[in-house]
C-alpha cells in the first residue's frame, strides 16, 4: 500500500459514524495515562536475538457516553542483542503509534475494557552490517481493567497483542507479541 499511515484513518471515521450517533457529546470525558509493560515478542528469531523486555509509553482518549471511546498511544521498545552467526551487537528500537476503539463496561469502581486498533511501526536496527529503517502498519487488541483510585486518578492494568510483519532484507519477521502491563493516568 502507497500510504498506510492512512488505515489509521479507518478506527476514526468507525467512531464518527457510529460512535457520535450512539452517545451523547455532554457525557465525554478526557483520559491521558503513562504505562510500562513487559514485551514477549512472538518471532521466535526475533526472541533469540533480542529476548524479552519492558516497552514505555503514553495513551490519551475520548470516552463518549458510558461504553465507546477512542484512543491514540505511543510506546518506546529499545533493546540491544547479539547476531545469530558472528555474536556482533546489534540494537533495536520499535516505535509503534497506535490509534483505535474501545468498549468499556463499568461495574462501579472498576471497569473492564476491550480496544482495537491498528498502529503504524516504524523500526530501526543497527549493527556492523549497517542500519535498516522501515515503517509498517500492524494490528492489535487488547483488554484490562480501569480501577479508579481518587478523584481523576485511576490505575489500568492490562494485557495486549500485537501483529506487524516486516521483510526488513530477506527475512520475513514479526514485531509484534504479548504484552502485560500498568498504567497510572487521570480522567477529567
Amino acid at each position: 500500500m502507497r500510504h498506510p499511515y492512512l488505515l489509521l484513518l479507518i478506527p476514526l471515521l468507525i467512531f464518527l459514524i457510529f460512535g457520535l450517533s450512539i452517545a451523547p457529546l455532554e457525557a465525554a470525558s478526557i483520559r491521558a495515562e503513562v504505562k510500562g509493560s513487559y514485551f514477549n515478542p512472538s518471532d521466535r528469531a526475533f526472541k533469540d536475538i533480542y529476548g524479552r523486555g519492558a516497552t514505555y509509553g503514553a495513551e490519551a482518549g475520548l470516552k463518549l457516553g458510558r461504553f465507546i471511546g477512542l484512543w491514540v498511544a505511543a510506546e518506546s521498545f529499545s533493546k540491544k542483542g547479539k547476531m545469530t552467526f558472528t555474536q556482533e551487537e546489534t540494537t533495536l528500537k520499535i516505535m509503534p503509534l497506535a490509534a483505535g476503539l474501545s468498549g468499556e463496561f463499568p461495574l462501579g469502581p472498576v471497569s473492564p475494557y476491550v480496544k482495537l486498533g491498528l498502529g503504524y511501526f516504524h523500526y530501526e536496527e543497527n549493527n556492523i552490517l549497517g542500519t535498516v529503517k522501515k515503517n509498517n502498519v500492524g494490528y492489535l487488541g487488547q483488554v484490562g481493567l480501569i480501577a479508579r483510585i481518587i478523584g481523576p486518578l485511576f490505575l489500568d492494568l492490562f494485557g495486549s497483542y500485537s501483529v506487524c510483519k516486516v521483510k526488513p532484507i530477506e527475512l520475513e519477521a514479526d514485531l509484534g507479541g504479548f504484552k502485560a502491563g500498568v498504567g497510572l493516568g487521570l480522567q477529567f
